[in-house]
């Protein structure tokens, strides 16, 4: 069942109960929060329950309230409070409906109107009218860009230039926010008597689209909500930069460190993989790690390995890749161990090589699993070399490679011609394969 993102879908999912229910905005599991749900069984309606309430009327009135101060023309015995313990929500549009008094005491003299707005000041002539907005302990502040006062004799919205000198103070949080109406006789009450909230993320995020961001990272809102950064850049420390498509790139960053780093094929960002960055202080050179390896030559190489018949086999731990060309350098060996006869061409055999000479097959294995990289075989492929060719299947030696079915795995055999049979051009090409499925990383 989704999470219910109001009181109202509560009902729909059969809860009749008034009370107090988890609700999660926008139905995101990581933005709940604590609402009062009421008449369920009829018209169900969202209420934010106030954590710091000063409903006692024997007291003075300190949180949550609007006040209506007596003296100069409203010459009342007492001031008019009303002092909310609930206020209306509306989970959609993240504003509180201030004329909403459901949950409310009220005391002092009665205007026309029996109760005073939440978050409204109002006087004529006398003290200041005052009011106080608290929302310490939800995860709530004020959005004191979308929400303004105004004076209701005043001629514009402006917290600063109506002519009565009323005024609102926000906490450093906007969490508390205290006004005071100066008088003209009227009100100072939130424009269109709505009072706009923003979600109070955790530290390091902000609200964005319905929910929270860590706007240092997120690209998509980087530095602040809406503000993103195009497809070949990362956000980092709050600013768009260029997304690293090598180890070269990783080091002209000031990174002298050899180890594992997330690189970008032509610096996309929907293309992401993990590269290991050797030789950094030096000559940056990039590396493949390969997931599945045989690396303990005490036991059966069976995957990403070159061998010669059943006399020598190199295992590799890693490939020497070139981001540019998406091709693995099948001749580079500085990850990888040996054992066996090593020939006088020399100590180790290539990756994606098989060589024989009249004995059993040599075999090789590419095993790119776990990994978002295939073999792209109709830019790859594999030539005997005393063949005349670089076909597959015609060699005069029977050589043969087996991709699989999504070319992440390819198996050689060379049956022999007292040669090899390796990659033309001793390189394998790759192509990225995304892992959100065909079109979902862009071109």
């Amino acid at each position: 069942m989704p999470l219910a993102a109001s009181c109202a879908e509560l009902a729909g999912q059969g809860v009749a109960q008034d009370g107090a229910q988890t609700l999660h905005l926008d139905h995101d599991s990581t933005v709940p929060y604590l609402a009062y749900c009421a008449s369920m069984a009829t018209t169900p309606e969202t209420y934010l329950e106030l954590v710091n309430t000063s409903l006692d009327t024997d007291h003075l009135a300190a949180f949550n309230f609007g006040r209506i101060a007596t003296g100069g023309n409203y010459n009342f015995a007492n001031d008019e409070v009303t002092r909310y313990q609930r206020v209306r929500f509306d989970p959609a549009t993240l504003q509180i409906d201030v004329t909403d008094s459901t949950f409310s005491v009220t005391s002092g003299q009665a205007l026309p109107i029996p109760y005073v707005d939440y978050g409204f000041a109002g006087a004529c002539g006398g003290p200041n009218g005052t009011f106080n907005i608290d929302l310490r302990g939800l995860p709530f502040k004020v959005d004191l860009t979308a929400t303004t006062w105004t004076a209701n004799q005043s001629s514009g919205p402006g917290v600063s230039s109506n002519p009565y000198g009323d005024s609102v103070a926000p906490s450093s949080d906007d969490q508390v926010v205290n006004g005071t109406g100066n008088g003209g006789c009227g009100a100072w009450s939130p424009l269109g008597y709505a009072i706009t909230l923003n979600y109070l993320c955790p530290s390091g995020q902000s609200f964005c689209g319905g929910a929270c961001i860590p706007t240092a990272s997120d690209p998509a809102n980087c530095g602040g909500c809406g503000i993103a950064c195009s497809d070949t850049q990362l956000c980092s420390g709050s600013a768009c930069v260029a997304a690293p498509a090598s180890c070269v790139d990783v080091a002209s960053s000031g990174t002298a460190t050899d180890g594992d780093y997330t690189l970008y094929v032509s610096q996309k960002r929907a293309k992401p993989y993990t590269a290991y960055c050797a030789n950094m202080a030096t000559t940056p050179a990039t590396y493949l790690d390969l997931v599945n390896t045989s690396l303990d030559t005490n036991q059966p190489a069976l995957y990403n390995f070159g061998s010669f018949a059943t006399a020598e086999f190199t295992r590799y731990q890693r490939v020497r890749f070139d981001p540019a060309t998406l091709t693995i350098d099948t001749t580079d060996n500085a990850f990888s161990v040996t054992n066996g006869q090593q020939f006088p061409a020399g100590p180790y055999m290539y990756f994606a090589f098989a060589g024989a000479c009249g004995g059993p097959d040599g075999t090789f294995d590419i095993d790119l699993r776990g990994m978002p990289f295939a073999v792209d075989t109709t830019a790859t492929t594999w030539t005997a070399n005393q063949a005349d060719g670089p076909d597959v299947s015609s060699g005069p030696y029977d050589d043969s490679t087996t991709p699989s079915s999504n070319n992440q795995v390819v198996t050689g055999t060379a049956n022999g011609g007292c040669g090899g049979w390796a990659p033309e051009g001793y390189v394998v090409t790759l192509t990225y394969v995304c892992p959100g499925g065909a079109g979902q990383c862009g071109p």
